[in-house]
């Protein structure tokens, strides 16, 4: 068959990888497709809403339920067998979604999730001349071992099997937010690496394009200077880890007063802390609207155990507020990669003073007073 070959393509699994796209595309005048996978609330609302903005030549919001099997975090045999099923026979299981007539030049992802490998895999077939760009997918890149850019040994031992050389070095490129403190895989080390595009998401034309994407109105507002993130709630395991989270919740209460404390709660959690607090009203929006419309956005002190939201004011907008991190105060089971995040980042910051790390309620006390006096 002959195919009509596109300019390029993104295949997105989360809110952020959506921002991401439409940077390059505004940045760089692209025309470019985007495939936007179900693993994330109300993708497909967000999918209208990108269409209506007229950014990308066409929108496809994918009903991933039947493919992303490994995404539901089981591992029987069952489902590894019909992972590797569709990794044998992707055609199968892109054609749903897939013009059959169509090809890219360019294929835009920022991980190595199963829907996008698959839909990556039938492109490749189809222009084999195709090049890759991996791009910015937040704090995933920046982990050394992240699974944003290594593959697992099964997913390493299947592709060999058939065949498949998706990430030659000679057909790829990565654009970080943050190239210079990046952890690129041995695989991946000859690849050209770049400072990806970052958008002015504070300038107005911009902020409107957040504001419509999530569905937020022009009065929704927070002013509150202290921002609080909580991670997800529900596992019974993890009920310690989450007391000594609202024990450090209620010390900056305490220190800061109610009024003044902003709480947003994880997309993903069916449950808050008993404490009271003002939260965002849009559970799932990402955060990046609301950092949008905040001009004193350097000013406010962003506070979490273990959350990408106190970091992307410094990827996606360049900007320092202050920050918080509660890991070494809670514990595991997040305080390993929680740290190492933070001894990542602390080089990227001009002001080191801003990035902080408590060993204790006394520090965290006289911490976030000193962050509160400072501004």
């Amino acid at each position: 068959m002959k195919y009509t070959i596109k300019k390029a393509c993104f295949a997105c699994t989360t809110p952020y990888q959506v921002i991401g796209a439409i940077s390059i595309v505004k940045s760089e005048h692209l025309q470019a497709d985007i495939y936007i996978f179900g693993t994330f609330p109300d993708h497909d609302l967000l999918s209208a809403r990108l269409r209506e903005l007229n950014i990308f030549q066409n929108v496809y919001a994918v009903d991933s339920e039947k493919i992303n099997l490994l995404g539901k975090g089981q591992a029987s045999v069952e489902i590894q067998t019909q992972a590797l099923f569709q990794v044998a026979f992707p055609q199968i299981y892109v054609r749903e979604f897939l013009r059959d007539d169509t090809a890219y030049e360019t294929f835009y992802s920022s991980s190595r999730a199963h829907t996008k490998l698959l839909l990556q895999r039938v492109l490749k077939k189809r222009n084999p001349e195709m090049k890759t760009v991996i791009y910015d997918d937040g704090l995933g890149s920046y982990l050394e071992d992240s699974h944003v850019l290594r593959p697992s040994k099964m997913r390493r031992c299947a592709e060999k099997i058939l065949g498949w050389n998706l990430f030659d070095p000679k057909t790829v490129s990565i654009q970080l937010y943050l190239p210079e403190i990046a952890h690129i895989p041995q695989e991946l080390k000859d690849c050209q690496l770049r400072e990806m595009a970052r958008l002015d998401w504070q300038a107005p034309e911009n902020k409107v394009i957040l504001k419509r994407l999530f569905g937020i109105s022009e009065t929704e507002k927070y002013r509150e200077r202290v921002i609080l993130f909580d991670n997800v709630r529900g596992a019974t395991s993890r009920r310690e880890m989450f007391e000594k989270v609202d024990r450090c919740y209620q010390t900056i209460l305490d220190v800061v007063g109610e009024k003044n404390v902003l709480f947003k709660a994880h997309p993903r959690s069916y449950e808050k802390p008993s404490l009271m607090l003002h939260c965002i009203e849009k559970q799932a929006a990402s955060m990046e609207v609301f950092y949008a419309d905040m001009e004193d956005l350097e000013s406010r002190v962003l506070i979490a155990y273990n959350s990408t939201a106190t970091y992307t004011p410094k990827l996606l907008f360049g900007k320092e507020p202050w920050v918080i991190n509660l890991h070494r105060i809670v514990g595991p089971p997040l305080q390993k990669n929680s740290e190492i995040l933070y001894q990542t980042f602390l080089p990227t910051y001009q002001n080191k003073e801003k990035l902080l790390a408590p060993n204790d309620m006394d520090e965290l006390k006289k911490m976030l007073a000193y962050a509160l006096e400072r501004n």
